[in-house]
């Protein structure tokens, strides 16, 4: 199990809530920059981006699980 903190709205609105989530996690911040500065990267990204009508891309850190979700 594992809980995290808001950070940051990087990409989307700052008032969203939502439901479910996709978590990705970097070994770093630095690693993630690299990956999508990668050339290679910034070409394959845009099917992504064609694929889906709307995306957010939030930060989160860890934090300790408790008694309560």
């Amino acid at each position: 199990m594992w809980r995290g903190e808001f950070q940051a709205t990087v990409i989307g609105p700052g008032d969203e809530r939502w439901d479910s989530i996709f978590i990705a996690r970097y070994p770093t911040a630095h690693a993630f920059l690299e990956m999508v500065t990668d050339p290679d990267y910034r070409i394959a990204v845009v099917n992504r981006q064609a694929a889906v009508l709307t995306s957010r891309l939030i930060r989160l850190s860890s934090s300790d699980i408790g008694d309560t979700f």
